[in-house]
């Protein structure tokens, strides 16, 4: 019945829609969605996006595209039934997937919630009562100022929102967060460090996490042609014991 009553749109037509228009009509065309997933995350980790047929493009990418403006839309399909031909596979079955996971993906790639309640509607809908008015670059400096372990998401999106402008308080975030989140963080933010964080980067080489200490190394003699890196990394590699210098070695060559 639905495809009965389905006029597809221009393309102009489909450029003038509202975010929750185009959420509609990015949903419609999963229906038709051959992508398989074989991991935890559609988005992420184990997704393998293939283009629906006919149309060369992936509608769950073009929903995460449409951002912040169109989670109230995607939240509404976080129950829904509907079946795609987008297929999860593990060792033991495979089965297709529902509309209402690829909400879930959705959601979780714009807002950066990966934790939700017995009840992913109602976790959904709370989470944006608290936060949807902010806006998304508010509320990931909200993140940021959060003591907890907020991971990349913050970063990665305020860096894209705007980076020279909100370099400052990311790097003011790293500093503070705990030693083993921070090795990652740097390395995203590495394309945007210069001489002038030189102050930044020495900071970091009293971290515990070798692998910070590393890339804060690596950047502090590239960028700032400082030494005092590789000065700390024989120092502290100096002071282990065997066993820790080969558990790094099996870590670098696994």
């Amino acid at each position: 019945e639905e495809d009965l009553e389905w006029v597809e749109p221009a393309p102009e037509e489909l450029d003038r829609m509202t975010p929750a228009a185009k959420t509609e009509y990015w949903f419609h065309k999963l229906r038709d969605f051959d992508g398989c997933a074989s991991g935890p995350s559609l988005m992420g980790n184990g997704f393998d996006p293939r283009p629906s047929p006919g149309h060369g493009i992936n509608p769950l990418e073009r929903l995460v595209a449409l951002g912040w403006d169109a989670l109230p839309a995607i939240i509404d399909h976080l129950a829904d039934p509907r079946p795609t031909r987008g297929a999860w596979h593990s060792i033991l079955r495979s089965w297709l997937e529902l509309n209402a996971e690829f909400a879930r993906a959705a959601f979780q790639e714009i807002a950066g919630v990966l934790r939700f309640g017995d009840d992913l509607s109602a976790t959904a809908r709370a989470w944006w009562r608290q936060n949807g008015a902010l806006g998304e670059e508010k509320y990931c400096l909200k993140l940021l100022d959060d003591p907890s372990d907020h991971g990349s998401f913050p970063v990665s999106r305020l860096l894209a929102i705007d980076a020279p402008r909100h370099l400052p308080a990311i790097l003011d975030s790293i500093a503070r967060l705990r030693s083993a989140h921070r090795s990652f963080l740097i390395q995203l933010v590495r394309p945007h460090l210069d001489s002038t964080h030189e102050k930044f980067l020495v900071s970091l080489l009293a971290d515990r996490d070798f692998s910070t200490l590393y890339f804060a190394a690596e950047a502090l003699w590239r960028l700032c042609g400082n030494g005092a890196g590789t000065e700390a990394i024989a120092a502290r590699l100096a002071a282990w014991t065997p066993d820790e210098y080969f558990d790094l070695l099996s870590q670098s060559f696994a």
